[in-house]
């Protein structure tokens, strides 16, 4: 469906007649050329568009997503500096600030490559960044139509409810869309492959539908559409038990309800709460849908009951919202006066004191202790995943935020580099569960990037989120409340998981922040850019795009080294990582995967001179000089001082335990028998780093 658009609407993408002579300023035409008004369009659903593609990609987690997607953004954006009339249309200060505040965190991420053990790593955090930079100058630099932000949202509403009801379809109708057997499916996590990544997804489509059917200014069918999915939305983020995900929800509603102040969300309450409960009741209730195997045949009638009432409450949820429009027609209409400001204070003032008064008389402090207590203890291990709905532990978060502040500590100012978060936690960690990322976007960048990281992301969400805010006030201010709070709820749950690096969950902020901070359409006429300016622009972007370019063929390589790695086919792994490290050579996966082809193939020198080219670029992996001792022990050479190194940089984990008492007391007949017998074991254990 195409947007309506008239001159207040059009595109700086438009071509706009040549100013008369003189110099006065023209009023521009009537309709833009139909090819504008529909590149325009098709750009308003891009962040939604971007959603499915890292849903359905892993999450957006491994790099050659990232690279594909940064190279094809960026690929707009020259096309828009060598096409469009005037390219910087949408151009503000607020917007120059906040660019420059995100571009000097993605310079900084890349800089830390000079003091970082892992620069490989700073490179892969670097195009992440840039992917989220290129969207939000993207949509900064176009300019802000009245029609374009609902569009977005409805393109991002519609995008994760589609992503949630794939998901529902796998748990509660397995037969008929069957995931991997490779998937962890006891929570649910299809697509993204990671549950909490899911529950905040979900979260965020839920606070965007309602913000969609609770707006009078929205068609009353998109409203309508809107109701239907938030039960199966809302049963998707509880089959997650993402914990985090359910909290984010209520914090963005409320924050919703709170800034929204429409007299639409009274009757959004009673058209969304009763079909939404009951979907959740019958969710709740199926106990093995509920369990570490909800594919067992006693969960497939439980699943189809659930099916039957999740759809039987959207399609109640869209009648109730279609027989309470005219309600919202009349509230619409009834004005009453408001209250002056000091009244209004003075009422929240004292009902936020009566609230005070209530939850201390009914023990609040006394819980509020116990709960915190709870948050810091170790999770009770439950065969039922429902019992995590009502269990205070913070899963282990407490200890990873304090190792990434002891991280921080050892490097206040520029921290340990981009990426490295995963060995601070190998050597400071008080327990053996391995880690990559610090389950917090803040803390990890305080580890990783020092004070200057962390101040600078600081600000870029901060600054985005008060431009959503301030537009709440303005025209649109329905669909600038749902995409605050949204982005509220986001922001909230960064700080509780590694959502940073999912760009399914991550992306459309920038987008939807690049778009908040840009300049409104104008009538007037705008003097056209000179082709000796962008030329110089396109090429410098050109140049930006190298990087996601050779880590996305990059990755490609090293993925079809690690399928054959899988599938015992050493000459394919070993040829993959050698195209892999022709394209970026200081990363060490493919040196590994090498390592270990060469291995099965016997020559022995070959691999150990791979997998010390692993230990050259992360020094401080543990895994890397594991590997390189059994190659070392295969070779007759004592692999005892690379075990002590990979012991003391990591000195919890098992396998290097393991292998120091396998190879102590030995002669070279025993390091060769020890050493086969650990690379058939490492092989198999899915420890090896290899994406």
């Amino acid at each position: 469906m195409m947007p309506p658009v008239t001159v207040e609407a059009s595109e700086a993408v438009a071509e706009p007649p040549r100013p008369e002579q003189g110099g006065q300023e023209q009023e521009a035409p009537s309709r833009p050329r139909l090819e504008a008004r529909f590149a325009s369009a098709l750009l308003a659903l891009l962040p939604g568009a971007v959603v499915i593609y890292f849903s359905f990609s892993s999450g957006g987690f491994f790099a050659s997503s990232v690279g594909f997607a940064a190279l094809l953004v960026i690929q707009m954006l020259v096309l828009r500096v060598l096409v469009t009339e005037q390219p910087f249309a949408g151009y503000t200060r607020r917007f120059g600030v906040v660019a420059c505040l995100l571009a000097a965190f993605a310079g900084w991420t890349l800089i830390s490559q000079l003091w970082s053990h892992a620069p490989g790593r700073a490179l892969i955090e670097f195009d992440r960044a840039l992917l989220y930079l290129a969207l939000f100058v993207l949509f900064g630099l176009l300019p802000r139509p009245k029609w374009r932000m609902p569009w977005i949202v409805r393109g991002l509403a519609a995008a994760i409810a589609f992503v949630c009801t794939c998901a529902l379809i796998t748990r509660v109708l397995p037969h008929v869309w069957p995931t991997d057997p490779g998937f962890a499916d006891n929570r649910l996590s299809f697509p993204l492959t990671y549950w909490n990544s899911l529950g905040i997804l979900a979260a965020i489509g839920i606070v965007l539908l309602i913000g969609i059917t609770a707006n009078p200014a929205e068609h009353r069918l998109v409203r309508v559409a809107a109701a239907a999915f938030v039960p199966i939305t809302a049963t998707t983020l509880l089959f997650t038990f993402s914990r985090g995900g359910i909290l984010a929800v209520i914090v963005g509603v409320v924050v919703y309800v709170c800034v929204a102040h429409s007299r639409s969300l009274f009757t959004a309450a009673i058209v969304l709460c009763p079909p939404t409960v009951v979907a959740l009741v019958f969710a709740y209730d199926a106990n093995l849908l509920a369990t570490l195997d909800p594919t067992q045949p006693g969960a497939i009638p439980q699943g189809k009951t659930v099916a039957i009432a999740v759809l039987a409450c959207a399609l109640g949820s869209a009648v109730l919202r279609l027989l309470t429009l005219r309600v919202d027609r009349r509230l619409d209409a009834w004005q009453r006066k408001r209250w002056p400001r000091s009244r209004r204070l003075a009422v929240a003032g004292g009902t936020a004191a009566v609230l005070v008064v209530v939850a201390i008389a009914a023990g609040a402090p006394g819980w509020i202790s116990r709960e915190y207590h709870g948050f810091s203890s170790d999770p009770a291990v439950n065969q039922d995943l429902r019992a995590r709905l009502t269990d205070p532990s913070s899963n282990g978060r407490t200890d990873h935020w304090r190792v990434a502040f002891a991280g921080f500590s050892d490097s206040v100012l520029k921290g340990t580099g981009a990426g490295t978060y995963q060995f601070t936690w190998n050597a400071k960690r008080h327990i053996v569960t391995p880690v990559v990322d610090g389950h917090s976007l803040y803390f990890e960048v305080l580890s990783e990037l020092g004070i200057v990281g962390f101040t600078l992301i600081i600000l870029t969400v901060g600054a985005i989120l008060f431009s959503l805010f301030r537009r709440v006030q303005g025209p649109n201010r329905l669909t600038y409340a749902a995409l605050f709070a949204a982005g509220v709820a986001w922001a909230f749950h960064a700080g509780v998981d590694w959502d940073w690096e999912m760009p399914a969950v991550t992306a459309w902020f920038f987008a939807v922040g690049g778009a908040a901070v840009a300049g409104r359409a104008t009538k007037r006429r705008i003097a056209p850019m000179g082709d000796r300016g962008r030329v110089p622009i396109a090429a410098a972007l050109l140049v930006v795009a190298v990087t996601p370019a050779l880590l996305m063929l990059s990755q490609y390589r090293l993925q079809s080294a690690a399928n054959a790695f899988d599938k015992g086919d050493w000459t394919q792994a070993g040829n993959k990582a050698k195209d892999s490290i022709s394209l970026i050579a200081n990363r060490p996966e493919p040196y590994q995967i090498l390592g270990y082809a060469d291995l099965s193939n016997g020559r022995v020198n070959e691999a150990i001179e791979a997998m010390q080219k692993a230990v050259h670029y992360e020094p401080r992996n543990w895994e890397y000089r594991y590997s390189l001792a059994i190659a070392q022990g295969e070779a007759g050479i004592n692999p005892l001082p690379e075990l002590e190194q990979a012991a003391r940089l990591n000195p919890r984990e098992p396998l290097v335990k393991e292998a120091i008492t396998a190879f102590q007391g030995q002669t070279i007949p025993g390091w060769l028998a020890a050493a086969r017998r650990l690379d058939a074991g490492i092989r198999v254990s899915n420890r090896l780093t290899l994406r």
